[in-house]
């Protein structure tokens, strides 16, 4: 799995995790994290996505 944040003006990466979730068919995520270097509201994008066994991938923005 890998979960980004990625900021929408330029495509900067503010945050990225990769957890291990193999063989696992539910899988609980809790993290936090402060992004450095905004001066105010900025439009991010929110990027999951997961392969399974087959290495059939799923991406949801």
């Amino acid at each position: 799995m890998e979960i980004k944040v990625t900021k929408d003006s330029d495509g900067s990466e503010l945050f990225k995790a990769s957890p291990s979730v193999h063989d696992k068919t539910e899988y609980s995520f809790d993290e936090h994290f402060t992004p450095s270097g905004l001066s105010g509201e900025t439009a991010v994008t929110l990027i999951i996505k997961v392969e399974d066994h087959s290495e059939m991938s799923l991406q949801s923005l």
